[in-house]
């Protein structure tokens, strides 16, 4: 059986009986935890609550409430590559790719250089976040915390400040 396309989807969507389709839909709902969070997002007046949860897993991996956070980047783009599936508006990935990166900058001046691969994934968020903002012209919302950003990293190693200037700059202009 070949592959099921986008476009044979559609049709055979369009061929269903209305009954048929809000069967369909509810069943995924049911079956799926992705399906669900996203149809959360997509009818919440206020997404507030599902972000904050997402920032609390990333709060945890790098500041766990007992013992020492975790530098590996993979559970946190775990995290947001979840979030992607679910997300609605680019706002709210923004603000949580943008925390993601400030949780990381708060964990280099708790623990000290951490290594170049960790610096590489931050540094990669903040870029991913950058043309959000970029793409969806929310430079005003956005202008303060990432200037932060690049301050609060200012006496950091491994050239972490000095890409995420070059990036912001690329952005925002100067800094």
């Amino acid at each position: 059986m070949p592959p099921l396309t986008k476009a044979a989807l559609h049709k055979h969507l369009k061929e269903l009986p209305e009954e048929e389709k809000t069967k369909l839909i509810l069943d995924l709902f049911s079956k799926y935890e992705v399906v669900k969070k996203h149809f959360q997002m997509e009818l919440a007046t206020d997404t507030t609550e599902i972000v904050q949860a997402y920032k609390d897993k990333i709060r945890k991996h790098y500041f766990p409430t007992r013992g020492y956070g975790d530098h590996r980047s993979g559970p946190v783009r775990k995290l947001l590559s979840e979030f992607r599936k679910i997300s609605v508006f680019d706002f709210d990935l923004i603000d949580l790719i943008l925390y993601r990166v400030e949780q990381a900058v708060e964990y280099t001046s708790a623990y000290g250089d951490i290594d170049p691969a960790f610096y590489e994934s931050a540094e990669g968020a903040y870029q991913d976040a950058l043309k959000l903002i970029e793409k969806n012209g929310l430079h005003d919302k956005f202008r303060d915390r990432c200037r932060q950003i690049v301050m609060d990293t200012e006496d950091m190693g491994w050239g972490f400040y000095d890409q995420l200037h070059e990036l912001y700059t690329d952005a925002f202009g100067k800094l």
